[in-house]
């Protein structure tokens, strides 16, 4: 047996082919265990921005982002620079309604909403999906997976959950993302290629109002240790290797969007 060699030189002792097994190795390959942060946004009703909330973060606004499961709160002057490297649709299952402290209990593919799944008009004339069996709400959701990008280079993984009336902003994020091509060859430049300055915007109608995400190109990646992170993260995110987490205050308008104006 040979000593092995770390990519920073260090040695490390001998070991034989037994101990690299998948019986021993003390983590789970599942995605259901390695779920990614979801990056939201804090509205008017989101617990954080009250002083009297159990969960009030000093100095936070609505229109503010916020990685909750990390308690990270992000300054609304400053777009966030965000590094996209996957995409889902989906239907996310949430219990309660709106504003009542609903939360995620399930998500489905896209193409494989549960069969017993109801189409219903809502006592405010929306069109909504539930499950007969116990009510709860079926949100259509576009997750966009990436790495939040500070100071010099550091990443933090988190998925962005888009749904209500930010599926148009996704469908033109989308849109945006696939007019780019790899310089110097006919090929479609993968998302991880290019970084995008994310911002809130105010939006009202009505008597209802909340914020809602806004995108902005901010042009190449030029570090090749984020290509090299994005695209790890990209090739984790095909394999199904993680998942997206849940954001559990679900009550909050904004949230997952359903009860603001679609």
């Amino acid at each position: 047996m040979n000593d092995l060699i770390t990519a920073d030189g260090e040695v490390l002792p001998a070991m034989s082919d037994e101990m690299f097994g998948a019986d021993v190795l003390g983590y789970s390959e599942k995605s259901d265990d390695s779920l990614i942060p979801v990056l939201s946004i804090l509205q008017d009703n989101s617990g954080e921005v009250k002083k009297k909330h159990e969960r009030y973060v000093e100095g936070s606004e609505a229109g503010m982002f916020i990685i909750r499961s990390l308690q990270m709160v992000f300054p609304a002057e400053t777009p966030i620079v965000f590094q996209p490297c996957g995409f889902s649709h989906v239907w996310v299952e949430w219990t309660g309604e709106p504003g009542e402290g609903g939360a995620p209990v399930a998500q489905y593919p896209y193409d494989a909403r549960p069969a017993s799944a109801e189409e219903i008009i809502s006592k405010d004339g929306k069109r909504e999906w539930r499950m007969p069996e116990n009510n709860n709400r079926l949100v259509e959701t576009r997750h966009h997976f990436g790495n939040v990008i500070r100071g010099e280079g550091e990443v933090t993984p988190v998925v962005i959950a888009m749904s209500g009336t930010n599926h148009s902003v996704s469908r033109q994020w989308t849109a945006m993302m696939k007019q780019f091509r790899v310089p110097g060859k006919n090929v479609k430049a993968p998302a991880f290629m290019r970084t995008y300055d994310l911002s809130t915007v105010f939006t009202q109608k009505g008597s209802q109002s909340w914020y809602k995400f806004k995108v902005k190109d901010a042009g190449w990646v030029t570090s090749r240790q984020l290509l090299e992170d994005g695209f790890a993260f990209a090739k984790a995110i095909a394999a199904n290797e993680v998942r997206a987490g849940t954001d559990n205050d679900g009550a909050d308008v904004g949230t997952d969007d359903s009860d603001a104006p679609i």
